[in-house]
């Protein structure tokens, strides 16, 4: 017998090793229980074999004994070893994460108690907590894993739903692929099928943990009894206590076990979610995307996807609450019989109330969630649109909106609050209703019915396990409404329609042909603007092929690339594009990252090409001016660069993507004109680096049409005209009469060479020669914030170097040939202009072979170069003659005899700039050169010295190229300001009378318990008569009941609208703030870190923090009474209490310090979340161009997986927590029934139940009061973070406080800079340095300059967007410091070069504040040309708008933005390139509109365009921030060494 017992043991042990190492499990819990089982049964045997033993008894062999007590002891050593965690396997250490979980090899043991978590726990003490201490998620909880979870049970219900359908149709031989995508997928379904696993067994260990509350009571009733009957051996009372202790422990270790689980199944739902939005984002089609706005998204991704996951841990809860109802009515019907009855009845009334309360509730909460979507949409477009807000001083325009839709949501709020006060007053008055009515049934039915003490408490313990659940059911229904709100919503964003995948094909047969395009587009069906549409569309591209697409504003040219993207809706015909593809749009769109990453954008990174392109995009100077190169962080929406740098940083990642079809739509429109042909020339053109690539390029340019393949021309979304240039001009037809017109009218896009260098000139500007001399930048500290780029070199930067005579010949030579090509004809041109840039390519080739093997060295030197320049060498330009700066040297003799064959006329400029500073640069040069090699040489100790300066230079760029400040969070414990702020926002009576109410709440149920336990010890219990009969009782009872209920509803209700109006106040405040920052906040902080304030922060103030404070309070207040009367009833246990609380103070404060922090981690990694996927909706078309959606999701899953790490964190300690919470709790009970026995001869049985009875419920209210304080101050780090944003600094005063301005001011326009210095932010440079000039009184002022020059900066200046920090302006004699923002900025207006408009309709966006009559904003829309297109829609002037204006083109915003400035009437028009998006014949008639409209005021133009200046008055010059030039522009011309003749040169036109 004893063999077979011990085989099946053995066969037992060996099946669950096999199943451990099968499943991969490390640390068998199984196998724990197994060695535990086996000690417990071993334990009689043991126990016998001593005694035996000891008594000298021979009953067992002495071999038997000694195998016996060895075969225990190995036991114990198993069971010990099993106790313990495994060590981290070499296996596992190969792939495991940088920082992996400990719970992936902690024991059974250290699982089921947390311990694990113990060293995070005491770190966390030690010093605040960082992201470099989270642990990586588990593998099957990280988003990718989730996500993958998500789309494969979405596929799996696709396949089933196609088989059904092929089984319901089975006549239907195939199912397209398209029927299967109409298919709207479940969100619940799916959600379901993927984690029905986790869900049910969650809910199974919830079941268990519910299941074990209910040997309490029962242990309970034998205790009484004990104590009742004396004649039992203390040792039974004792065993009692020591049972009921264990099993309140079971039930502790199984309740946090299922808490964690759906905590984490909590976490895996909302991380598929959040995954399933993004991806869906990724998908949706253009009419989709319009219903959907980016706010709408985000709230989906911050609000519902957070709500769904936590309707996965109620449902997982709610599996708890039928097993204590049954339970409890079971057990209740063994002691009171029928009378439950009554109390069930109770119930089933008072189901139908609640039934009518949550349907209110949910309705309001859809409203709510309505206007919520509304009101982070404003808030959105607001922060996108700032610059533009603050340009016109609407910002209380738009501010007045949000605060209109906050009103509306916080009445819902206020509504839901008062139904939600009054079901949980329901709820609450329940319990008590049911014992109420349950014992006076059982009393009022018979005499005979006695409700003695162990009745009456079990009683009452078993109706407070009943209170658990009923309490929980308002937030548990709360919380399941805000589900299904968020489930309708998921539900209708996820079924939205998406672009079909097979909208674009390819054709392999056409081996040459890379575009074939046919049929008929739209952007959307059934709105307002579906009459718009792409019509006979036919366009073949050859393989190669540049293609040029030319019209007028709207005529429907970006509409046509869309199309070819697939963007469009193919309503009929086909697009074939063979080859990859790459997409530059019309407005640029980067990434929040460095230069370099936006260009290669996932690539390897291959320096020598990188370098091409650079140079070929005219960015070498720019990014040789940045203080960390093309490392600098470029900032969200690229708001530290030009519209022009941005375009062109697009067009190099366009070019390094390397793709057989470009889309460029019109990316030269942003630039200057001469920098426009360089980079035609040198990327896009016939030569340049996509010369075997084909091209489709949209511009607004005539001068390059000569050099295109064919030309297509669109006039209201059809192709009118096309062909190959030549072809359209022999035509004669418009195109011809409208080409010849704009040449005529602009001689600056002519080829000519005088102006233009060479392949060669040009790229030695940004590469170092062959030779060995280089470029040597100046490292500023420029904000890059100026538009104008010029690629010509800086004066005081170029070491001179030798030119090769067959280049000077070659240029010569291609100067004139270039120049008889224009003349005889475009054909002909085309030709000539080929073989020059053949023959210069090839020498370009040559000067890059010899350089490649020493790139790397020279980029170095050039490093190094730059640094001694920027610690302190001036090297500023000399003006005069080139000879008379030649820097003359015996060994150069070869060189000058180069130069005298060179006219200075035809010399490039670049190498004329560097010849003149060849002396100054000398002196600096860390380079010699052999004249006879031809080679390069340096000092070993030059060298030394330059590797030095290469490592600092590398260090300070590491430091210096981060634009976007990380966001900072806070550490230690929140301030007491916090909280009193929090407090002053609800009020004095919202702060203190919710407090008062729920003491006298607990007040009333304490007393209620004290009056039972009295009543039941009486002598008279039977009694129908007396001073404390029945009715007595049941009235002092139920008069108890009354109150509690009573003060709990007031408290509570009292709570919710405190709470609220606090964030109403707050979001107000915070609201106020935000709009108000200075323009460098917005620099230097994405957009979705301060939408995380206004939507989740924002929606913890709405809907997290009221139920936290009142549960705070009820809880806090339950305890305080508990301890109260288990003193008051047995005062010795006060000796077990005291130290068991200084214990639990001291692991709060442990918990409290880490949870805490973890909380403002959380917090904070919530918002890269929003940025990122904000970034990706508004370049979602680039990135789908690009075919980059997987590493954009990849990147998305990052990001959700860095925040969840802090949720897991936040979960198991807060498990952690609550094992050691209940363990004290658990001790105090077992000390009131260690004490309960010893004093059973003292004690009455009533005082022993009514200790006994709270001792069990303590136990939950401890660690229920260490969460709820810990949420609390957890959720009002939200407080924290969004007082954070209302302290910092903002504007200056927004209205002058001294004696008011006219209110004709200015009524000249005269405009004065007195020593005028500014810079961007504290720690940067100035930009504008003692700038001195006056604009006279409708006077026309052009503003040039090259990079960095300070254009743009003086317009910041002008609209004080920038502070002055020296000098100031006077506007009509005023000084403008002293005038308040707002009327400064209302006086004045701006034609932006990014057109920004906002949701809502044409009359918002041209009259926010409704001043003006509908005939004035007619009359504008016809001055700018807008009138016929808004006339055509159906609404007018309601014409809606859609976010960001994406329903109109970029040159129609523009014409809006112009419609705007026409209809302030200001005395001062600044305008920055305000027509660069326009084609040309547009721009004839808007400058005529502009020298018409406001022929009185005083205009400042910055321009790109120099043609559109010329006329002007005169032209302000800058450079490097100071006045380099001010006179008329035929007077700058005049002297042909001026900065602006140069640049007039270098457009073409002088």
């Amino acid at each position: 017998m004893e063999v077979t017992r011990a085989s099946i043991w053995e066969i037992v042990h060996m099946i669950l090793v096999k199943m451990g190492l099968e499943y991969g499990v490390p640390n068998s819990g199984l196998l724990w229980v197994f060695w535990l089982t086996m000690l417990l049964c071993g334990l009689p045997q043991l126990y016998t074999v001593i005694i035996s033993t000891v008594n000298l008894n021979a009953k067992y062999p002495a071999v038997m004994v000694a195998t016996f007590l060895v075969q225990y002891l190995s036991s114990i050593v198993m069971f010990i070893s099993h106790c313990c965690s495994d060590v981290d396997s070499s296996i596992h250490s190969l792939d495991k994460t940088k920082n992996p979980s400990p719970e992936m090899w902690a024991s059974f043991p250290s699982i089921l108690t947390f311990n694990w978590c113990t060293n995070l726990v005491w770190k966390g003490w030690r010093r605040p907590l960082t992201t470099a201490d989270l642990w990586e998620m588990l593998p099957e909880d990280n988003a990718a894993s989730n996500a993958a979870l998500w789309a494969s049970t979405v596929a799996s219900w696709r396949k089933g739903q196609t088989s059904a359908s092929l089984h319901d149709h089975c006549h239907v031989l195939q199912s397209s692929a398209e029927d299967v995508e109409d298919y709207e997928v479940p969100v619940l379904t799916i959600l379901f099928k993927a984690f029905y696993v986790s869900f049910f067994v969650t809910a199974i260990i919830v079941v268990l943990a519910e299941s074990s509350r209910f040997i309490s009571p029962y242990i309970l009733g034998l205790l009484i009894r004990f104590i009742n009957d004396e004649d039992q051996p203390v040792w039974i009372g004792y065993s009692y206590a020591a049972i009921l202790f264990i099993f309140c422990e079971f039930f502790s270790f199984m309740r946090n076990a299922a808490f964690k689980r759906f905590f984490m199944l909590n976490t895996r739902i909302k991380a598929s979610v959040m995954a399933a939005v993004y991806r869906k984002a990724l998908r949706l089609s253009a009419s989709a995307r319009r219903e959907f706005t980016l706010g709408d998204i985000v709230n989906l991704m911050a609000v519902d996807a957070h709500r769904l996951g936590a309707a996965a841990q109620v449902l997982s809860q709610m599996w708890g609450i039928p097993v204590i109802f049954i339970l409890s009515f079971t057990s209740l019907w063994q002691r009171l019989g029928p009378a439950v009855l009554a109390g069930i009845g109770i119930l089933i009334i008072l189901i139908p109330i609640n039934a009518v309360i949550v349907s209110k509730l949910k309705k309001l909460q859809s409203d709510q969630m309505r206007f919520k979507d509304k009101r982070v949409k404003l808030i959105s477009e607001i922060i996108s649109g700032i610059k533009v807000l603050k340009f016109y001083a609407w910002e209380q325009s738009f501010a007045k909106q949000v605060e209109d839709v906050r009103l509306q949501e916080i009445r819902m709020l206020k509504q839901g609050a008062f139904l939600q006060s009054l079901s949980a007053f329901i709820w609450n008055i329940t319990p008590y209703m049911v014992a109420l009515t349950t014992f006076m049934t059982y009393l009022l039915v018979s005499d005979d019915n006695v409700l003695d003490v162990e009745t009456a408490f079990v009683s009452i313990v078993l109706f407070n396990l009943m209170r658990i659940p009923i309490n929980q059911l308002p937030n548990l229904i709360a919380q399941l409404i805000q589900a299904v709100v968020a489930l309708k919503r998921m539900q209708k964003f996820i079924s939205a329609s998406e672009l079909d995948p097979a909208a674009v094909g390819s054709d392999p047969s056409k081996k040459n042909t890379s575009i074939f395009v046919t049929g008929q587009f739209s952007w959307s069906s059934g709105s307002e603007t579906a009459n718009w549409k792409l019509c006979d569309i036919n366009l073949e591209v050859k393989t190669g092929q540049l293609v040029a697409v030319v019209g007028s504003v709207g005529a429907g040219k970006s509409s046509l690339l869309s199309a070819l993207l697939g963007e469009m809706t193919k309503e009929a015909g086909y697009v074939f594009i063979n080859g990859t593809v790459a997409y530059v749009s019309q407005q640029a769109w980067l990434q929040n990252a460095t230069i370099r990453e936006n260009i290669t954008w996932g690539l390897p990174f291959e320096e020598h090409r990188y370098h091409d392109i650079l140079r070929a995009c005219a960015l070498q100077l720019d990014i040789d001016m940045l203080p960390a190169g093309d490392m600098t962080e470029i900032g969200e929406n690229g708001i530290n660069l030009s519209g022009g740098q941005k375009q062109r940083i697009a067009l190099a990642r366009a070019t390094y993507s390397n793709t057989d079809v470009l889309l460029l739509d019109d990316p030269l429109s942003a630039v200057d004109a001469h920098v426009g042909r360089y980079i035609f020339d040198h990327i896009i053109g016939p030569n340049g680096l996509l010369r075997h690539q084909t091209r489709v390029l949209v511009t607004h340019s005539v001068t390059f049409l000569p050099l295109v393949d064919q030309v297509i021309v669109m006039n209201n979304g059809r192709m009118v005209e096309k062909g190959s240039f030549s072809q359209l001009m022999a035509q004669g037809d418009d195109f011809a009469t409208f080409y010849l017109q704009h040449m005529k009218e602009e001689p600056a896009d002519s080829f000519d060479e005088d102006s233009y260098p060479g392949d060669d000139g040009m790229t030695s500007l940004y590469k170092p020669t062959a030779e060995g001399q280089c470029y040597v930048p100046q490292l500023s500290q420029c904000n890059m914030k100026e538009e104008n780029v010029s690629v010509r070199t800086p004066q005081k930067e170029i070491i001179a170097s030798p030119i090769p005579q067959d280049y000077i010949q070659h240029i010569s030579e291609s100067n004139t040939d270039t120049t008889t090509a224009l003349c005889s004809g475009a054909e002909d041109n085309t030709k000539v202009t080929k073989n020059y840039s053949d023959k210069s390519r090839e020498l370009l080739q040559e000067s890059q072979d010899c350089e490649s093997a020493k790139f790397e060295h020279q980029n170095k030197i050039s490093a190094s170069m730059s640094m001694l320049h920027t610690n302190g060498n001036n090297c500023n330009g000399v003006k005069g003659n080139a000879d008379e700066n030649i820097t003359k040297k015996p060994n150069e003799d070869c060189e000058k005899d180069e130069f005298s064959s060179l006219s200075l006329k035809k010399m490039p400029r670049v190498w004329f700039d560097g010849i003149k500073n060849a002396k100054q640069t000398e002196a600096h040069k860390c380079i010699t050169y052999d004249t006879v090699g031809g080679r390069k040489k340096t000092s070993r100790h030059q060298t030394n010295v330059q590797l030095k300066i290469i490592d600092n230079a590398k260090n300070m760029k590491e430091k210096r190229g981060t634009i976007v400040q990380e966001e900072k969070s806070q550490t230690g414990k929140v301030s007491h300001r916090v909280y009193l702020a929090y407090g002053k926002a609800m009020g004095a009576a919202y702060a203190i009378l919710p407090i008062v109410c729920i003491a006298l709440a607990q007040g009333s149920q304490g007393g209620s318990n004290v009056w039972l336990s009295q009543w039941a010890s009486s002598s008279n219990t039977n009694a129908t008569t007396g001073n404390f009969g029945r009715t007595a009782f049941l009235s002092g009872y139920g008069v108890f009941g009354v109150a509690q209920a009573f003060f709990f509803f007031v408290g509570m209700l009292l709570v919710m609208l405190g709470c609220l109006k606090a964030a109403k106040v707050l979001h107000k405040q915070l609201l106020e703030s935000v709009i108000h920052f200075p323009m460098r906040f917005f620099d230097t902080n994405p957009s979705g870190r301060i939408i995380n304030r206004f939507g989740k922060e924002i929606d913890i103030l709405d809907n997290v923090l009221p139920g936290a404070t009142r549960a705070t309070i009820n809880t806090f207040s339950s305890v305080l009474t508990a301890l109260i009367i288990i003193v008051a009833a047995t005062p010795l246990i006060g000796a077990f209490v005291v130290p068991i609380m200084c214990v639990y103070y001291l692991v709060q404060l442990l918990y409290v310090a880490s949870s805490r922090q973890l909380k403002r981690i959380e917090s904070s990694l919530k918002s890269p979340i929003y940025s990122h996927f904000g970034e990706t909706v508004q370049g979602v078309s680039t990135i789908r161009a690009f075919r980059r959606e997987e590493s954009f999701c990849l990147a998305s899953d990052m990001k959700i997986d860095n925040w969840q790490k802090a949720l897991y964190t936040n979960i198991v300690v807060n498990r952690w927590l609550g094992v050691r919470l209940e363990l004290m709790g658990n001790f105090i009970t077992l000390a009131a029934s260690i004490l309960a026995v010893a004093m059973r001869d003292t004690l009455s049985s009533g005082i022993v139940g009514l200790s006994i009875t709270y001792a069990i419920n303590v136990t939950n209210m401890l660690s229920q009061l260490v969460r709820q304080t810990s949420e609390m101050e957890a959720d009002v780090v939200s407080v924290e973070r969004i007082r954070d944003y209302i302290q910092k600094e903002t504007e200056t005063k927004l209205r002058t406080t001294g004696p008011k301005l006219s209110p004709l001011w200015p009524e000249k326009g005269s405009i004065v800079f007195v020593n005028y210095e500014a810079r961007y932010r504290p720690q940067l440079d100035l930009v504008l340095r003692g700038i001195t000039c006056t604009f006279k009184p409708a006077e026309k002022i052009g503003i040039v300059g090259r990079t960095g020059a300070g254009k743009t900066s003086m317009t910041l200046g002008l609209f004080r967007l920038i502070e002055a920090a020296g000098g100031h302006i006077e506007i009509d004699g005023i000084d403008i410091s002293k005038i308040g923002l707002h009327e400064l900025r209302r006086q004045l207006s701006i034609i932006p070069q990014e057109p920004v408009l906002f949701s809502g309709t044409i009359r918002l966006n041209l009259d926010p504040f409704g001043t003006h009559s509908d005939d004035s904003l007619w009359q504008v829309l016809e001055l700018a040309h807008l009138r016929d297109y808004v006339r055509g829609q159906p609404l007018g002037l309601q014409h809606t708008v859609d976010e960001g204006g994406a329903n109109l083109s970029v040159g129609q915003r523009q014409l809006v933005c112009l419609a705007r400035a026409l209809l302030r009437k200001s005395r001062i028009l600044v305008l920055d390139e305000a027509t660069a998006a326009i084609d040309l014949e547009t721009d004839d008639i808007i400058q005529a509109t502009i020298r018409s409209q406001f022929a009185e005021c005083t205009v400042l133009t910055i321009a790109h365009r120099l043609k559109t200046i010329m006329d002007y008055d005169r032209v302000l010059v800058l450079e490097k921030g100071k006045v380099a030039e001010f006179d008329s522009p035929d007077n700058l011309l005049a002297d042909q060494n001026s900065i602006f003749s140069s640049l007039a040169r270098d457009a073409g036109i002088f």
